[in-house]
């Protein structure tokens, strides 16, 4: 199942998202926008009238609902791949093409989604972008057409899921994301922390953002989204980009296992010293950025406290703190921890004097 929250929607989006910058797309356009590479994404359809995806290659429906995107959550992968209009996609030139398998309420089967791993063997894609996962599927067919579209080479780019706010301690990467020949996407926000609500497990292998990044919308529209969903078509995008300088450079593509060690070594290490189960071998991008051309679409914080109450609201959403704030001689406090996690920072404590707010 698809698992995302929109979160704003609006007719005059950013250029490009902030996503989009955070993997240095522009750098590679100069050379390629991913021209040649086909990417399919295995969603819940496509709004073929947006006029951002005039451009696709071809849509596809194995659910029997028809082609047309009737949730939301294929349109805006579709074009975090490859939008052309107000917005612009990680790899804009990309032959991209939507393979419906997910039906409008957002759920799907495993059949279905074979169907469309079995299309996209039979119609030679490089890249495949799925954000949806769920428990180890029974049908031996899944693992097995997995299997045989990577060793035709296609890179098959995995959503790791949003379980980690609930099972922080657990491993909670999902299938497909969960089998050694999938590339498991985590999510982090602008600041490259990572997202409370992306899974952990020994298989996260690459960060992207996916912390409240606009994207397309049916309607002709564009949305604002949160999820491992988001990150995950990113990074396909980036794949898209990768394959296309190879063809361009050596008049060949370059073997999937080849494709994510390069994104392996060149990631930004985040978390643990080397891969570890949170971040996997790090945040993923064509240059590094320090932030400063990404401040600009930080949100901004509204804090409201009030004295003798745990709860304070951010941006008019309430939440709850550990403690209250009081005064004292005149003088109001409030406790290090709870301002430093409203502003959406990490606070750690270092015994025995010592704390540190990152963020």
């Amino acid at each position: 199942m698809a698992d995302f929250r929109v979160l704003e929607t609006a007719a005059d989006p950013p250029r490009l998202s902030y996503a989009t910058k955070m993997v240095g797309a522009e750098l590679e356009w100069l050379e390629t926008r991913g021209t040649g590479i086909k990417v399919a994404v295995l969603d819940t359809g496509a709004d073929t009238k947006h006029p951002d995806l005039q451009h696709l290659a071809g849509v596809v429906d194995m659910t029997g609902q028809g082609p047309e995107d009737r949730n939301g959550h294929g349109t805006w992968c579709l074009g975090a791949i490859g939008a052309r209009g107000k917005m612009t996609g990680v790899a804009p030139e990309c032959n991209l093409y939507s393979v419906k398998v997910m039906r409008n309420d957002g759920t799907g089967s495993t059949r279905d989604i074979i169907a469309g791993l079995e299309w996209c063997l039979a119609n030679g894609i490089d890249v495949i972008s799925m954000s949806l996962g769920g428990p180890k599927p029974v049908e031996p067919r899944y693992y097995e057409i997995i299997r045989e579209l990577y060793s035709a080479g296609a890179l098959i780019i995995t959503a790791a899921g949003n379980y980690g706010h609930v099972f922080p301690n657990d491993d909670t990467v999902m299938y497909p994301a969960e089998w050694p020949e999938c590339c498991a996407v985590i999510a982090v926000d602008i600041a490259k922390d990572l997202a409370d609500f992306s899974s952990r497990g020994a298989q996260a292998e690459i960060g992207a953002a996916g912390v409240e990044v606009w994207g397309l919308w049916p309607g002709g529209k564009y949305a604002k989204l949160s999820g491992t969903s988001m990150a995950t078509p990113v990074i396909a995008g980036a794949s898209a980009l990768l394959q296309a300088r190879s063809v361009r450079r050596h008049g060949e593509k370059t073997p999937p296992a080849i494709l994510r060690w390069f994104m392996q070594y060149d990631a930004e290490d985040l978390g643990t010293p080397g891969r570890d189960r949170e971040f996997g071998f790090g945040v993923f991008s064509f240059a590094r950025f320090a932030g400063g051309d990404l401040v600009p679409e930080r949100p901004a914080i509204d804090l409201r406290f009030e004295v003798g109450s745990k709860k304070y609201w951010r941006n008019g959403v309430e939440h709850v703190g550990r403690t209250a704030p009081f005064i004292r001689d005149g003088r109001t406090f409030l406790g290090l921890r709870d301002v430093g996690e409203a502003l959406g920072c990490r606070v750690d404590w270092v015994p025995p004097k010592t704390v540190y707010i990152k963020g």
